[in-house]
């Protein structure tokens, strides 16, 4: 997590609202990607907007070890570097085929997870995220697993 964590931009966090609807619109996009349908207009208008909501500029810095790129996140202007770098980021994985490709829906029905598959064979999520799935719909693993729900394979 620290290596993900450096390159976050630093700065508020986002405002909580602001933060459904970029969740919303990942989660709409990447259940259409994952179910072969089209990805709603609507979904990446927001996609867009919360990449464009930051501009950033790549600058080169001398270091002890030699030269490194540098994100430089212009907030004059507002917006939330944040959202626009997980937008960002975001954009970039998904308009990556082989990456799409690596999505996966759990195959348990009472999990909602949607994973990206290390091993070309996964067929479930984690039984660490699952639970927190069964979780949010009221469902303990345990009865999860007892009422003969397949939980496929763990990646």
């Amino acid at each position: 997590m620290a290596v993900q964590r450096t390159r976050v931009p630093d700065g508020d966090l986002p405002d909580t609202r602001a933060l459904r609807r970029l969740r919303s619109a990942l989660r709409d996009t990447i259940e259409a990607l994952v179910d072969d349908r089209p990805v709603p207009k609507a979904s990446v208008s927001v996609l867009n907007f919360f990449m464009q909501s930051a501009a950033a500029s790549t600058r080169l810095a001398m270091t002890a070890e030699g030269l490194r790129a540098e994100t430089y996140w212009q907030r004059e202007f507002g917006g939330n570097p944040r959202l626009a770098f997980i937008a960002t980021q975001a954009a970039e994985f998904l308009s990556d085929a082989a990456q799409v490709r690596r999505l996966r829906r759990c195959a348990n029905p009472a999990c909602s997870v949607i994973f990206i598959a290390v091993n070309p064979g996964a067929h479930g999520a984690h039984p660490a995220y699952a639970a927190t799935g069964y979780a949010s719909r009221g469902i303990t693993a345990a009865q999860a697993e007892s009422d003969g729900s397949p939980s496929g394979q763990r990646s």
